[in-house]
């Protein structure tokens, strides 16, 4: 007897998660067609030239790293902002380096 209202307990729990979830992005929804927000995709700075050789293990093409370009498409827009700062400067170190 006490099983079974343990587990209804979690299972109310559990639907009031979920339900806060559905209700948060109901209210996402409702915003961005209200006010017509646009949700902007991240575009790769990928040049379809993927080569991660040399010491650095940066690809050749775009300088990011194995693990960035992997999880491209997840990652949050301030971390898109502070990787492609730091590929600037390393595509300009890898054109130094090649220059040598």
């Amino acid at each position: 007897m006490i099983y079974n209202h343990v587990v209804t307990n979690r299972v109310n729990v559990s639907l009031r998660i979920l339900c806060s979830y559905i209700e948060r992005f109901r209210c996402y929804l409702s915003f961005t067609q209200t006010f017509g927000v646009k949700v902007k995709k991240t575009k790769s700075p990928c040049i379809d030239v993927c080569e991660f050789s040399g010491p650095n293990g940066w690809c050749v093409g775009c300088g990011r790293t194995r693990e960035e370009t992997a999880r491209w498409k997840k990652i949050k827009p301030y971390e898109v902002n502070a990787i492609s700062k730091e590929l600037k400067r390393r595509t300009t170190k890898m054109n130094q380096q090649s220059d040598h």
